[in-house]
């Protein structure tokens, strides 16, 4: 699938997923020119979410082959989002693709601070915390920072936790740290909490 050179930016080829036995997306061919919108429309239940998560490697594929911008996903996704070096690719070509994704981030962060100025007493963020895979967008804290004028953090519950670094290697606690936060704060949440 050279979706590079072709000009494509995205090509699925009998992308599938199972759960158990149904069958959320069924071998669809998708192919996506750079440039282009493409929208997904259909009812609840007819693989819309499930097509797009396989497409940025949230989510395995049961079958199929999916390509990004010639990036093979699930693959290079991990590497890629962390901004790791993956054979092949040039890392000033992810620059823009990082960019659009904090750009997207801090709409969603807009749309949520304006519903909070809306509906408080308060009229001010001081603080945004970054926690799980966004604290590794390049870029983003810097952007958040900018866009909000507020401190941008990264989340990291360990941080006050006393360890000895002979049994823990700190640069993996700190490495682990922002994704650990998500599933503490899942943790500690109660029966009814929101």
């Amino acid at each position: 699938m050279p979706s590079a050179e072709t000009g494509n930016a995205i090509v699925a080829r009998g992308l599938t997923r199972r759960f158990g036995n149904v069958v959320a997306v069924d071998s669809l061919d998708l192919t996506v020119e750079r440039a282009q919108v493409y929208g997904f429309l259909g009812p609840n239940g007819s693989g819309k979410s499930t097509t797009i998560r396989m497409l940025c490697g949230l989510l395995l594929p049961s079958a199929g082959q999916i390509e990004v911008l010639g990036y093979k996903i699930p693959q290079q996704a991990e590497a890629l989002k962390r901004g790791g070096r993956v054979e092949g690719v040039a890392v000033e070509n992810l620059q823009p693709i990082l960019q659009a994704v904090s750009e997207n981030i801090a709409l969603e962060i807009q749309k949520t601070f304006d519903f909070f100025k809306a509906t408080s007493s308060e009229d001010r963020i001081d603080t945004i915390l970054l926690s799980g895979g966004s604290s590794k967008v390049r870029g983003l804290r810097e952007l958040l920072a900018d866009r909000f004028e507020a401190s941008v953090d990264v989340m990291n519950p360990f941080n006050n936790v006393t360890y000895n670094p002979r049994d823990f290697d700190p640069d993996f606690i700190n490495e682990i740290g922002p994704q650990a936060a998500i599933a503490v704060g899942l943790a500690i949440r109660k029966v009814g909490d929101r």
